[in-house]
C-alpha cells in the first residue's frame, strides 16, 4: 500500500520537525545532561521508520483474546491448545513460503529454512524446464500433424486431378472414336464414288504429252460422241476428289484426337505414380505421428515434477506445523523467547503483505502502532498509558463464528501513516522534554545569577563609606 495524500503530508511534517529538532543538538548541552543524546536518538528513528516497507502492529488485549487472534491467523493446525505453555513475543508476517525463526534465551537461533530448506525455486526451475520440453514436444507434434494434413491434402488434390483426368480421358476417347468413325465413313463414301465412275475410253482419261498431236485430234473428233459420259465422268472425278480430301482431313483430325487421348492417358499414368508416391509419404508421416511419444513423455515428466513439488511442500508444511505446535505447547518451547513465523500468501486468513502482527504481553519498542483485541461480549481493556506512546489503529472483536477478525487490516499494510503517527508522537514527547529541560535549565541559571548578585563585591567608594558609617 503506497503513501496517500495524508501520509505524504504527515511525512513532510515529521521530517520538518525532525530537522528543526536536530538543529538544537549543538545548544542542548546547556539544557542538561542526556538531552542531546535523546534528541539524536529521536531524530535517528525517522529515516529508518519511514523507509521500511512493513507496518508493525502490537496486539493488545487479554491473553485469551490475543491467542484467539493468533489461532485465526495461523490456523488451528498450529495453535491447538486453548492456552500456550508460556507467553513469548511472536511475530507473524506473510512471505513466499512457510518458515519460522526461534530465538532462545541463550542466544541460539533456529531457522526452519536451514533445517529443512524450501526447494520451491529448485522445483520451479525443474517445472519450467519440463514445461519447455512439453512445449517443444507439442511444437514437434504440431509439425508432424501439419505434415500429415499437408500430405492428406496433397493426396486429395491428386485424386481430384485423377478424377478430372478420367473424365478428360473418356471425353478424348469418345472424340477419337467419333473422328475415327467419320474418317472411315469418308473413306467408304470415297470408295463408293470411285466405283460409280462412268466408263469412258482411256483416250480421254490418260494424260498425254504435248507433242502427241494425233491424240488431241482423235479426242476432238470423238468428243461429241462421248459428250454425256465425259460430263458424268468429270462430275464423278470432282466428287471423288472432294471425298478424298474430306477423308484426308478427317484422318488428320482422328490422328490429332488420338494424340490428345494418348497425352491425357500419359498424364493419367503420371498422376497414378504421383498418387502412389504421395500415399507412401502420407503413410510414412502417419506412422511417425502414431509412434510419436515425446508429448506423452513430457506430460508425464511435468506431472511428476508437480507431484514432487506438492509432496515436498506438504511434507515441509507438516514438519513446520509439528515444530510450531511443540514450541507452543510442549517443553521444547520453554527456552524460546521470540518466535517469528512467516506464512505464504495462499494460506487461509494470511495477513496482507507489508503487515506484521506482534503478539506479546507488552508492546515491544519495534512496533509502529497497536490494535486492541477483545471478546465480542466484553469491553475493551484500558490502554490510556499506551495511547500516549503509540497510535491505536483498530479494535478487533473476537467471535466464536464468522469471518476472520483481522480481515479489515489490509489498509494498514505498508502504510506510512501509522509509522508517521508514531514518529510524530515521539517527536512531540521529545520536544516537550527539551522544553521542560530548557525551562529547568533557565530556572537554574536564574537561581545561580541571584546567588551571584547577592555575593557581588561593592565599589571601593561605597565600601569606604560603609566602613566610616
Amino acid at each position: 500500500m503506497g503513501a496517500g495524500p495524508d501520509d505524504q503530508s504527515l511525512i513532510r511534517d515529521v521530517r520538518a520537525a525532525s530537522a528543526a529538532l536536530a538543529e538544537l543538538v549543538p545548544h542542548a548541552v546547556s539544557f542538561g545532561p542526556n538531552i542531546g543524546d535523546e534528541i539524536r536518538k529521536t531524530c535517528d528513528l525517522v529515516d529508518p521508520a519511514l523507509q521500511k516497507e512493513e507496518t508493525v502492529l502490537a496486539v493488545v488485549g487479554d491473553a485469551a483474546s490475543r491467542r484467539a487472534l493468533l489461532r485465526a491467523v495461523l490456523g488451528e493446525s498450529i495453535v491447538r491448545a486453548p492456552s500456550g505453555k508460556r507467553e513469548r513475543i511472536t511475530r507473524v508476517r506473510t512471505a513466499d513460503a512457510w518458515d519460522y525463526i526461534a530465538r532462545e534465551k541463550s542466544g541460539k537461533t533456529v531457522r526452519f529454512a536451514r533445517v529443512m530448506p524450501d526447494r520451491n525455486d529448485e522445483f520451479s526451475a525443474a517445472i519450467e524446464q519440463a514445461e519447455g520440453d512439453l512445449e517443444t514436444a507439442r511444437a514437434a507434434r504440431a509439425v508432424l500433424e501439419g505434415d500429415v494434413q499437408k500430405q492428406r491434402e496433397a493426396v486429395r488434390a491428386i485424386e481430384v486431378e485423377i478424377l478430372a483426368l478420367d473424365d478428360e480421358l473418356e471425353a478424348a476417347g469418345r472424340a477419337f472414336a467419333d473422328a475415327w468413325r467419320a474418317e472411315r465413313a469418308a473413306q467408304t463414301t470415297q470408295g463408293a464414288i470411285e466405283r460409280a465412275a462412268p466408263a469412258v475410253p482411256m483416250l480421254f482419261i490418260r494424260s498425254v504429252p504435248w507433242w502427241a498431236l494425233w491424240t488431241f485430234l482423235l479426242r476432238w473428233m470423238l468428243r461429241s460422241k462421248y459428250k454425256e459420259p465425259l460430263a458424268a465422268y468429270s462430275q464423278n472425278r470432282s466428287e471423288a476428289a472432294a471425298a478424298k480430301q474430306r477423308a484426308t482431313d478427317l484422318g488428320e483430325e482422328a490422328r490429332g484426337r488420338e494424340a490428345a487421348r494418348d497425352a491425357v492417358r500419359a498424364k493419367r499414368t503420371m498422376h497414378d505414380t504421383l498418387l502412389e508416391r504421395a500415399q507412401a509419404e502420407l503413410a510414412s508421416v502417419e506412422v511417425m505421428l502414431s509412434e510419436e511419444r515425446a508429448v506423452q513423455a513430457a506430460e508425464v515428466a511435468l506431472e511428476a515434477r508437480l507431484r514432487d513439488r506438492a509432496r515436498h511442500a506438504r511434507e515441509r508444511q507438516e514438519e513446520l506445523f509439528s515444530d510450531l505446535r511443540e514450541i507452543d505447547s510442549s517443553a521444547r518451547g520453554d527456552d524460546v523467547d521470540q518466535l517469528d513465523v512467516e506464512c505464504p500468501a495462499d494460506h487461509p486468513n494470511a495477513l496482507p503483505r507489508g503487515l506484521v502482527l506482534v503478539f506479546a504481553p507488552t508492546a515491544p519498542e519495534e512496533v509502529d502502532g497497536y490494535l486492541v483485541v477483545k471478546d465480542a461480549l466484553k469491553a475493551a481493556p484500558k490502554d490510556d498509558d499506551l495511547q500516549k506512546k503509540l497510535p491505536r489503529v483498530a479494535t478487533l472483536a473476537i467471535r466464536s463464528t464468522g469471518a476472520a477478525p483481522h480481515a479489515g487490516l489490509a489498509r494498514f499494510a505498508g502504510n506510512k501513516l501509522v509509522a508517521g503517527a508514531r514518529l510524530a508522537m515521539r517527536l512531540r514527547a521529545c520536544i516537550a522534554e527539551v522544553a521542560r529541560a530548557r525551562a529547568d535549565a533557565e530556572a537554574l541559571h536564574q537561581r545561580r545569577l541571584g546567588a551571584l548578585e547577592a555575593q557581588r563585591i561593592p565599589h571601593p567608594e561605597v565600601f569606604r563609606k560603609r566602613q566610616v558609617e
